[in-house]
C-alpha cells in the first residue's frame, strides 16, 4: 500500500494535498485509512490550515474527525502537534492537556516537534486555561533529563515562563514557578540561564506572606532555593535581591 505519511517537495502529505485541492471525500477516505494529521509542511501550515483554505468544506471533515473520533488519538504525539495548531482554542487546550495527562514518553513528544508550539501557546493571554495546560505540559517535559531541559531552553522556554510570573491567573503563575524551578534545578548552567533572564524580582512577588495559597509559597520557595544553590555559587548580584526575603 501507499505510504500515507510520504511528503511532496513542499512537505505536504496526501491528506494535505487532498485538503488543498478541495476533495472532502478523499479526505474522509484518507482519515479512515489511518492517515496521520502529521507535522506542518515546509511553510508551517497544517492540515487544519489547508482545510480552512477550502472554505470549511474539508475543515468540517477534519473538525468532526478530531472532536468525535480522534481525541483518543491524542495519546500519539503527532496527533497532539496537529491539534495544537487547530484554530479553536478549546481543541488546542485538549491537545495540551493530553500531553500532561497521558504522559507519552518525553523524547517522543520532543521528536514530534511539540515543544515549540507549546511555548508559543504560553503567549495566549486571552485563554488562561490554554496557557495553564501548555505550561503544565512543559513543566512535565522539563522534569525529565538534562537533554530534555536543554531542548526546551533552546526553544525559548525561560523568557516565556518568566513573563507568565506576571499573569493575573494564580494557576498560570504557579505553573510557571514550578517549570522554572525544574529548569534551575537541573544544573548550574541552567540555574544561571534562569537567573540571567531577570526572574528573581517577579519570582519574589509570589512569596506574599499574606497569601492563602500555600502551594504557591511552597513552590516559589523551592524554586528560589534552586536559584541560590550549587557550585560554583551563582553571581552575587543576581541573587542579592532575595536577601531581604530570605
Amino acid at each position: 500500500g501507499a505510504d500515507l505519511a510520504a511528503r511532496d517537495g513542499r512537505g505536504r502529505t496526501a491528506l494535505m494535498a487532498a485538503c488543498a485541492q478541495g476533495h472532502p471525500r478523499i479526505v474522509e477516505l484518507l482519515l479512515a485509512a489511518g492517515a496521520t494529521l502529521g507535522l506542518p509542511d515546509k511553510r508551517g501550515r497544517t492540515v487544519f490550515d489547508y482545510g480552512l483554505m477550502m472554505q470549511g468544506r474539508v475543515y468540517d471533515k477534519m473538525g468532526r474527525f478530531v472532536v468525535e473520533d480522534g481525541l483518543h488519538r491524542l495519546r500519539k504525539p503527532a496527533y497532539v502537534l496537529a491539534t495544537l495548531f487547530h484554530p479553536d482554542a478549546d481543541m488546542q487546550t485538549e491537545a495540551a492537556r493530553a500531553v500532561r495527562k497521558h504522559k507519552p514518553p518525553i523524547q517522543e513528544v520532543i521528536n514530534a516537534g511539540t515543544v515549540p508550539r507549546l511555548i508559543q501557546l504560553l503567549a495566549e493571554s486571552q485563554a488562561p486555561t490554554l496557557q495553564f495546560e501548555a505550561a503544565w505540559a512543559l513543566t512535565n517535559i522539563v522534569s525529565g533529563t538534562s537533554e530534555h531541559v536543554a531542548a526546551c531552553v533552546k526553544e525559548g522556554i525561560v523568557p516565556k515562563m518568566t513573563e507568565l510570573l506576571s499573569s493575573p491567573s494564580d494557576d498560570v503563575r504557579e505553573q510557571a514557578v514550578w517549570a522554572l524551578g525544574n529548569i534551575a534545578g537541573d544544573s548550574v548552567k541552567m540555574r544561571d540561564e534562569v537567573l540571567n533572564h531577570n526572574v528573581l524580582t517577579p519570582l519574589l512577588r509570589q512569596l506574599d506572606p499574606n497569601t492563602t495559597r500555600i502551594s504557591m509559597l511552597r513552590n516559589a520557595t523551592w524554586t528560589l532555593s534552586n536559584l541560590c544553590r550549587g557550585k560554583p555559587k551563582p553571581p552575587f548580584d543576581l541573587v542579592k535581591p532575595a536577601l531581604p526575603t530570605l
